[in-house]
């Protein structure tokens, strides 16, 4: 017996759905090669490269850039970091940044009201700004906020800090929404700096990604078992609806009329 013809076509199909399963069961390494590309095609990384990829999306549309909310601790007196820690690291929002009255505004918005990270972010601003209000003249230890915003589709070496923000609140993405999605941070101008920095790319950032996109992969899994499922019941379903048909064909009906 011959082999199968397989027509290019069918190749370049084959090759598609391989690099596909992939991308997905392998996303770390699937960013990676992208950012190297993105460096490449780009050259020079400018500041307007580093906010034009905070939008950037892998293949199956999942937010690529990480945010990082960290807490560090200095002396006022000594002028030294006392220590800092992690407060979170999240993938979860879209983030847009303006200017305009004189401030830059952080905008992290995020597609349900309900997300666990929109709900920690909230929390550590508000325990921040509870912290500040606090604090006295003979303080020794004063927490400064810092936001890194870190595109990983630029390697993850690339990305944005903001501290000490001055204002936060909470809102709805539209007026007409009733549902609060966004959260927007407003800085100082001078408070907000562009940088290349290799800490950015932290083992808890990776880990971080990982747990993000492994979490989603099970769902986008789950997902298309579901589907395989449903189209299997309705296949079945049609079959057995067909054989009856096919039997209700050969049944002959009879009526009577009964006469007193």
């Amino acid at each position: 017996m011959s082999d199968p013809i397989i027509l290019p076509n069918q190749r370049i199909a084959d090759s598609q759905t391989d690099l596909f399963q992939e991308d997905f069961h392998d996303p770390i390494s699937a960013i990676k090669k992208k950012a190297a590309e993105n460096l490449e095609m780009i050259g020079l990384i400018g500041t307007e490269h580093i906010i034009d990829a905070f939008k950037d999306r892998d293949r199956f549309n999942r937010l690529t850039t990480a945010v990082e909310f960290k807490t560090t601790y200095w002396n006022p007196f000594s002028q030294e970091i006392i220590w800092s820690r992690s407060d979170l690291v999240s993938l979860e929002a879209e983030i847009i940044l303006t200017n305009g009255g004189g401030f830059v505004t952080l905008i992290l918005q995020f597609m349900v009201p309900d997300n666990r990270d929109l709900n920690c972010m909230w929390s550590v601003l508000e325990d921040y700004g509870r912290r500040i209000q606090k604090l006295s003249s003979d303080n020794l230890e004063i927490p400064v906020i810092g936001i890194s915003v870190v595109p990983m589709s630029l390697g993850g070496n690339y990305g944005m800090l903001a501290t000490d923000p001055i204002f936060w609140h909470l809102q709805p993405e539209h007026p007409y929404d009733e549902a609060c999605t966004q959260i927007r941070i407003l800085f100082q101008p001078e408070s907000v700096i562009f940088l290349r920095d290799e800490s950015f790319e932290s083992d808890e950032v990776i880990a971080k990604i990982k747990s993000e996109f492994a979490a989603k992969k099970l769902s986008e899994e789950a997902r298309i078992q579901k589907q395989i499922q449903d189209q299997e019941f309705k296949r079945q379903h049609e079959a057995e609806m067909a054989e009856y048909l096919e039997k209700r064909k050969d049944v002959k009906h009879a009526f009577r009329t009964d006469k007193k």
